[in-house]
């Protein structure tokens, strides 16, 4: 340990290897099927809830339809939360250095802050996988991107940022 990082402060080795590997494990097993089908209820009414649409998908698409757009999601989050937890570690080492103890007003604002700059980078890569979530077709993500900037260009990919980055906070 060096002399000017106290215990229990993370390096940022540490924290950028928790960032990537927690979401290779997490991403593709829960949070992308549970992706694809929250993406589907918002967008369409054929589904009845989640169990009917959970069937639907493995039915018509497999075990691929349950994977459909894993590639997105993991450019999403594993920059989204290195960023974020790197903000975090970093502001409250700042903070804590100043005194040994952070209040929660801090601590809230300091994760406030972190969330947004974590969401700010995942932006772009949400609209994109949820497009492509949401298209029951077999179109590649190059198909989907293109479609998407058709529709507005590179802007098109920041839709709906100043909501998303309210609610990070």
């Amino acid at each position: 340990s060096s002399p000017t990082r106290r215990q229990g402060d993370f390096t940022t080795r540490q924290i950028l290897c928790g960032g990537i590997f927690s979401q290779f494990i997490v991403c593709p097993l829960i949070v992308n099927p549970l992706e694809r089908a929250k993406c589907l209820l918002q967008t369409s009414q054929q589904f009845k809830g989640q169990i009917d649409c959970f069937k639907y998908i493995w039915r018509n698409e497999g075990l691929k339809g349950l994977t459909r757009g894993t590639t997105l999601t993991l450019a999403r989050d594993v920059p989204s939360f290195c960023t974020y937890f790197l903000m975090y570690e970093s502001l409250r080492s700042v903070i804590a250095s100043d005194s040994k103890h952070i209040d929660l007003f801090t601590t809230a604002v300091i994760g406030g802050v972190s969330g947004m700059l974590g969401w700010a980078i995942a932006i772009p890569m949400d609209n994109l996988k949820n497009r492509h979530q949401v298209s029951l077709g077999q179109n590649s993500i190059l198909s989907t991107l293109a479609g998407v900037l058709r529709q507005g260009g590179f802007k098109q990919l920041y839709r709906g940022a100043t909501v998303v980055l309210i609610r990070a906070f």
